[in-house]
């Protein structure tokens, strides 16, 4: 079993925080097997596929959240980024127009703008991993949804005929 923490910001804890006294449940930890795909989801018994799509639905329950969380993060980071670059640009004497690419350079150059950069690409990082993990959770959700509806569809399609023909 892994415990899988959502990573979350001061701001995101707000939003968070905001959604749980509405009433919302939106879990911070998750207590879980990670689960993976079979080579052959057709080898699995009733009981067993329909535990492996319950863990998935879970797991990508968790990892929607944490897309959410890792995109509030983000964009204020970003907002942060945008700001301290103003500041520094203010800081910086006036310029003709011909030097604006050096003024840039200069406060591109700040130690903390580039802590920010810094910060904020590996926030941008993390986002871009987060929602791949969750594509993959839904694609494999998905292919368990079909195997169970084959399933089903075949036991209701020889029901069925069976009926058709009972007296």
């Amino acid at each position: 079993m892994s415990k899988i923490e959502l990573r979350v910001s001061n701001k995101g804890q707000k939003a968070v925080d905001i959604l749980r006294k509405q009433g919302f449940r939106l879990d911070s930890t998750l207590e879980i097997e990670v689960p993976s795909l079979p080579a052959d989801v057709t080898e699995l018994g009733d009981e067993d596929l329909m535990l492996l799509y319950n863990r998935f639905t879970q797991y990508y329950d968790f990892l929607c959240a944490q897309v959410a969380c890792a995109q509030i993060d983000e964009r204020d980071l970003e907002k942060t980024l945008e700001l301290e670059e103003s500041r520094c640009l203010l800081d910086k004497p006036a310029v003709k127009s011909e030097r604006v690419a050096i003024l840039k350079a200069q406060v591109a150059s700040d130690p903390a703008i580039c802590d920010l950069t810094e910060t904020y690409t590996e926030a941008y990082n993390y986002r871009k991993l987060i929602e791949m993990m969750a594509s993959n959770a839904d694609r494999d959700i998905y292919l368990l949804s079909r195997e169970l509806t084959r399933r089903t569809a075949g036991a209701n399609h020889y029901q069925n005929r069976r009926n058709k023909w009972e007296i």
